[in-house]
């Protein structure tokens, strides 16, 4: 191999080469569709299954094995420093900014570097200068990054078509996904549900946890569920107490949002619904008297 030191002999292979090396491959299985084999265990003598390609470097079936094998052994290392061991004063030198140390030798670095260079010679594949001028001549007038090339009057037809069209694409998806929605049969819509509040792992928000306290200090029997641990008819509650719920509105998400519109989707499915907004848990007194009333309206406490 004594012209591989000569750089210009890599740049363009000849055809031996790449037919050389298209028979020395020729009927090769590929690594990883081999069949895999079976070793056993050096530390609990367990059979387990490796690929081929691992055959050489695998000794344990897995991490513990390997570590209960280490017990008891010194580590290389020990009774080395840097002043006495070559090995730990370069490991010394890697771990310090900027004092990276390559670990190889000289010799084994030029060793590397000329089997790099075979490799790029024989399977990088290059175009020779009779093929570079065909696909030039093949591409020329052509905007292949552009897709496909279009005459001056289709262009001329489209801004023509296009004009004074404006298209808002937001109002588009939001009629898409509700018409997607109404579609959906009450199962499905409370899966979805479901499936959303498991995904964020909800917890009660800094207003929940006002109306929870005050749910407490006057022993309320309502329960917290706005985790989705019950979905109405696609709709995710905050409190519910048998046919009778409770919600807590903020300004941030809900100050669009009609309260009376929420009463009526749930009184459509059998339900009563009472709604707070953020400013009402200021007062905690007048929110325990509505609560009260609001159960004594229909249901008794031992339902």
């Amino acid at each position: 191999m004594s012209d591989l030191n000569d750089w210009e002999s890599f740049n363009k292979p000849d055809d031996n080469i790449r037919n050389s090396l298209g028979q020395f491959t020729r009927g090769w299985i590929p690594w990883n569709k081999q069949e895999p084999i079976y070793k056993t265990c050096e530390k609990c003598g367990i059979i387990f299954k490796i690929k081929p390609c691992m055959k050489g470097r695998t000794r344990f079936c897995s991490n513990n094995c390997y570590g209960q094998s280490l017990k008891g052994k010194p580590s290389w290392n020990k009774g080395l420093s840097k002043y006495t061991d070559e090995r730990v004063k370069r490991l010394s030198l890697n771990l310090k900014p900027g004092g990276k140390v390559s670990k190889h030798k000289s010799s084994t670095i030029e060793k590397m570097s000329e089997k790099r260079r075979f490799w790029h010679k024989t399977h990088h594949f290059f175009h020779t200068e009779e093929t570079k001028h065909k696909i030039s001549l093949a591409l020329k007038g052509k905007h292949t990054n552009r897709g496909h090339p279009q005459t001056q009057e289709t262009r001329e037809k489209i801004s023509l078509a296009m004009r004074g069209r404006t298209i808002n694409w937001k109002d588009k998806i939001q009629d898409s996904t509700k018409n997607h929605w109404n579609n959906l049969s009450t199962e499905q819509r409370s899966q979805r549900v479901k499936n959303v509040f498991r995904a964020v792992s909800r917890r009660p928000t800094s207003l929940e946890q006002k109306l929870i306290r005050i749910i407490k200090e006057n022993a309320f029997p309502f329960k917290y569920v706005g985790d989705g641990t019950i979905i109405i008819n696609g709709k995710s509650p905050d409190f519910i107490f048998g046919n009778h719920i409770i919600e807590v509105y903020g300004r941030h998400w809900h100050q669009q949002d009609n309260p009376l519109d929420r009463v009526k989707e749930f009184a459509a499915d059998g339900y009563r619904a009472l709604i707070f907004w953020e400013e009402d848990l200021e007062k905690p007194q007048k929110v325990a008297r509505l609560i009260n009333k609001f159960i004594a309206k229909g249901v008794s406490l031992d339902n």
